[in-house]
Order: C-alpha cells, then structure tokens, then sequence
C-alpha cells in the first residue's frame, strides 16, 4: 500500500584542512514522497532538485539496520549504509564522476506509529582522501 510522506533528509558535514581550517557544510531536504514496505523493508520515492537544475529520482531504502539512496538523473548515485562497514560508489554528477567512500559508525533507529527516525554517523572519503565526518538525519512522517 502506497501512502504519501513528508521525508526529511539533513546532512552535516565537518570538514578540516591546512587550506580552510574547520568547517561545516549543511544540506537539506524536505517534500513530499511515496511510502510503501516490502519484505520486511521500508522505500520512500520523491523528487529533489540539487544545486537548481533538473529534477533528480531519488529512493530511499531502509531498515533497522541499512540505509540506501539511490538518485538517477543529473547526479546519479548509490549510496548505501550499513554500521560497521564501509562501502565504495561511483558519484556522476554534472561536473564529472567521483568515488566515494563511506564508512558508516552508527546507524540509529526508532519507528513510530506514523513516523520512522534514523540518524546515520559516517566518515566519507572523496577519491581515496579522507574528506568529513558526516551525520545524516532522516524523518518519514505520514502527510
């Protein structure tokens, strides 16, 4: 059964380098998307527009345990979570493709009736380079 969802996805990223010193960088997303579980997981699909160009497809797959985004489009991506591992990807974006790493800390979980929370703690490595520490939140609540 599909049900329409209000998903929240916030990224923090800190970043330090000789050049900048310590920084962070903050993305946000936040729309409406389709809701339905299969086999014991759970798929949100919506429709998010990254630096203002073309719409991107984007899935989200989840459980307890595992996190994954898949976006197709102008930045095509795959990226998957699991606590304790660390996991490689090919980011093709507009302005070239990269491989990323992620090695995913923590995964935590709570569901609700009408609402499921995680929040994903994670290094990520840009090229084989050590580039932040990230946390990701997630919130799917039923519109």
């Amino acid at each position: 059964m599909n049900k329409e969802v209000l998903i929240s996805i916030k990224g923090l990223q800190y970043t330090v380098s000789e050049e900048v010193g310590e920084e962070d960088k903050r993305v946000e997303t936040l729309t409406r998307g389709q809701y339905y579980k299969r086999a014991g997981k759970h798929y949100v699909t919506f429709e998010e527009s990254l630096d203002g160009s073309e719409p991107v497809k984007s899935m989200v797959k989840f459980d307890k345990d595992s996190f994954e985004i898949t976006r197709k489009g102008p930045y095509n991506v795959r990226l998957g979570f699991e606590a304790g591992k660390k996991s490689y990807t090919d980011y093709r974006t507009p302005f070239g493709e990269f491989l990323l790493g992620i090695d995913t800390l923590a995964i935590d979980y709570a569901e609700e009736d009408k609402e499921i929370t995680m929040a994903i703690e994670y290094d990520m490595e840009f090229n084989s380079e050590h580039l932040a520490h990230c946390v990701i939140d997630v919130k799917v609540a039923e519109v």
